[in-house]
């Protein structure tokens, strides 16, 4: 009786291994393709209309560095500065020092708005992979979690 048992236990590991092997080989292997094309030496910059006037170099240059933000990972950079309240600015982020890349609203070329209302502090974000912006006023959703450092 326990031989007819070990018999049939061992007939089906053997189909169920003959059927799982089948099936892995006609699997077909295709290599991953890249997500994105960020190559780990691109310089996310704020340019705005509020830079001088809050201290932070020439307004609109795309290759002032005291605009510039924070690498992290998966393509993210950001950066907090500081602005006077209750203004209305406009901005966007240029890639590597020139207007040849640049992101604004919706990823696309036109200027955001940011009303500062009563916060003295604004975060800025770029998503780099979506290419998308976002700021602490505008999306406070966005900043629920923090970026994580490269």
């Amino acid at each position: 009786m326990r031989n007819k048992s070990i018999k049939k236990i061992s007939w089906f590991v053997l189909v169920v291994f003959l059927f799982t092997l089948v099936n892995c080989s006609s699997l077909s292997t295709t290599k991953a393709k890249a997500v994105n094309n960020i190559t780990g030496t691109e310089k996310a910059v704020l340019v705005s209309n509020f830079m001088k006037e809050n201290n932070l170099g020439n307004d609109w240059d795309p290759a002032n560095d005291s605009g510039k933000l924070k690498e992290y990972k998966n393509g993210i950079y950001e950066e907090t500065f500081k602005l006077k309240k209750n203004k209305k600015y406009e901005y966007k982020i240029a890639m590597n020092g020139t207007w040849d890349e640049s992101y604004g609203k919706d990823g696309g070329e036109d200027n955001i708005i940011l009303n500062t209302g009563d916060a003295e502090e604004v975060t800025f974000r770029l998503d780099l992979i979506n290419k998308k912006v976002y700021d602490s006023i505008n999306n406070p959703e966005q900043f629920k979690t923090k970026a994580i450092l490269t």
